[in-house]
């Protein structure tokens, strides 16, 4: 049996996350819970509190919730990833984490990821933040330059 770990806000919790869930679960695996604080990578207040939120997610079959740190909590995605993944790497026991996305194409997602973490996107972002734009737009606008509509991926939170 191995342990699987989830990163997530569930703010709020819905069905694609139980859905998450359930997959891992049927294939006879343990889940282990990363949720966010009661404060969001956008700043906002949770729908929900973490202990609603992480109530759902035994409920539906989570073996275990863990609390996303604040300062992890309200950073961007990456740091909230990175936040999560220290979290579970500090449990010693989890084998792999699964992650679900409203795009549901993965080649698509590691193609995007991939751009995003080489340096084309470098310059084409330094000229659109010199115009004033802000960091997530200019990103948005480089990539699209790059690889055109599979950059709306960026738009979803995900």
């Amino acid at each position: 049996m191995k342990t699987v770990g989830i990163i997530a806000e569930f703010n709020p919790f819905h069905n694609g996350h139980k859905h998450l869930i359930d997959t891992i679960k049927s294939q006879g695996h343990r889940v282990v819970c990363v949720i966010g604080d009661d404060f969001t990578q956008r700043g906002d207040v949770a729908l929900t509190s973490k202990f609603s939120r992480a109530e759902a997610a035994i409920k539906c079959g989570a073996d275990l919730c863990l609390l996303l740190p604040t300062p992890w909590s309200m950073s961007c995605a990456y740091n909230f990833a990175l936040g999560g993944v220290s979290v579970l790497k500090q449990l010693g026991c989890v084998d792999a984490i699964a992650i679900g996305s409203e795009c549901g194409d993965i080649e698509k997602l590691v193609r995007v990821s991939d751009i995003v973490h080489s340096d084309k996107l470098t310059p084409l972002i330094g000229a659109e933040l010199k115009k004033g734009t802000t960091f997530a737009k200019a990103r948005q606008i480089a990539l699209e330059k790059i690889i055109g509509a599979d950059s709306c991926i960026l738009s979803n939170p995900n």
